[in-house]
């Protein structure tokens, strides 16, 4: 099954307009003792972001998936980790 796009219009403001796309997207999160946290799905910002917010002082595995691309990665929400992930890309 196709996960569908959703069209957004966008005032830039100078009286163009301009489509952006949002996508839905799969979101699969277990803790670090296989506990489901988030299983999902969720609708990107227009930038392409989404939110995702974790419980501290754990380490996640994070699976996004879309349209057959899948994209899994280790996620750690310590004092020191980074609390922007960029890394993430189904391509």
């Amino acid at each position: 099954m196709a996960i569908p796009y959703n069209p957004m219009w966008i005032n830039k403001g100078n009286g163009k307009i301009r489509l952006k796309m949002i996508a839905i997207l799969e979101v699969h999160v277990e803790d670090s003792s296989g506990n489901v946290i988030l299983d999902e799905m969720k609708q990107t910002e227009a930038n392409g972001f989404i939110d995702l917010w974790l419980p501290r002082d754990d380490i996640f595995n994070v699976t996004i998936t879309q349209d057959g691309k899948e994209k899994s990665s280790e996620i750690s929400t310590f004092e020191e980790d980074k609390t922007c992930i960029t890394i993430m890309q189904l391509g």
